[in-house]
């Protein structure tokens, strides 16, 4: 992951209790592979040219959290 990606998704708004308010990232542009979670929040960046797919699994409910998988 590169830096600037990092600090963005640290920034990105929080509900009172600390949790993300943002469930999920889809990037692009870069077109670098990136699939992980950082600040809490899963994202996936998925390279270029439409060779490879991203998935992001995003459960309802308050008991889990999301996964890149």
């Amino acid at each position: 992951m590169t830096k600037g990606l990092a600090e963005w998704l640290a920034r990105l708004p929080r509900r009172a209790d600390g949790a993300p308010l943002v469930d999920a990232v889809i990037a692009g542009h870069s077109h670098t592979l990136n699939d992980a979670v950082e600040a809490g929040i899963p994202y996936i960046q998925s390279g270029s040219g439409g060779r490879l797919f991203g998935l992001v699994q995003l459960p309802c409910g308050q008991r889990h959290t999301a996964e890149v998988v």
